[in-house]
C-alpha cells in the first residue's frame, strides 16, 4: 500500500508540474508560465481538482501507514483502504479529464463512453469490496462485544 501511495503522489505531482497541453512560453497568447488549457477548456479545473484529491489522499495514506498504531486496528485498515480507493478513483478521473483536454473533439464522445464504462466496473468492485469489509467489521465488533460481555 505504501508503494502505491508513493507512486500516486509522484504521478499527481508530476501532472501538476507538466499539465496536459503544456505551458505558454511567451506573452503573445497568454501569461508566460500559465497552463495553456487553463484559459480555453472547462475540463482543466476538473483535472486540477481530481489531481489534488489524488495527491492529498495518497499523502494521507503515507502518513497513516508510517504511524505505529495503524496496523493494530481493523477499522483503521478499512479506512486506509477507503482512502486508497479515493486516491485511485481521483487518478482515474484526472486521467479522463487529461485525455479530454488533449484529444480531438471527434474522440471525446468515444473516450467518455469507454472511460465511464470502465469506471462503472471499478465502482461495482468498490461496492462489493465495501460489502465484504462491512461484513468483516461486523464480525470483529461482534467478537469484541462477546469478549466484553464474558468479562
Amino acid at each position: 500500500m505504501m508503494i502505491v501511495s508513493v507512486l500516486i503522489a509522484t504521478l499527481t505531482y508530476q501532472a501538476t508540474l507538466n499539465p496536459p497541453g503544456g505551458f505558454w512560453q511567451d506573452n503573445q497568447h497568454g501569461s508566460a508560465g500559465q497552463a495553456i488549457n487553463a484559459q480555453s477548456y472547462g475540463d482543466y479545473n476538473a483535472f486540477v481538482k481530481c489531481n489534488a484529491v489524488g495527491l492529498f489522499a495518497s499523502l494521507a495514506t503515507i502518513l497513516l501507514l508510517t504511524s505505529a498504531t495503524t496496523i493494530e486496528h481493523p477499522i483503521t485498515i478499512w479506512g486506509l483502504m477507503l482512502i486508497m480507493w479515493v486516491s485511485v478513483f481521483s487518478i482515474a478521473f484526472s486521467f479522463f479529464y487529461g485525455l479530454r483536454l488533449i484529444a480531438a473533439e471527434t474522440m471525446t464522445k468515444t473516450l467518455t463512453v469507454i472511460l465511464l464504462s470502465c469506471m462503472g466496473l471499478i465502482a461495482i468492485v468498490l461496492v462489493l469490496h465495501t460489502m465484504i469489509g462491512l461484513r468483516k467489521l461486523g464480525r470483529w465488533l461482534g467478537m469484541k462485544m462477546t469478549c466484553r460481555e464474558a468479562a
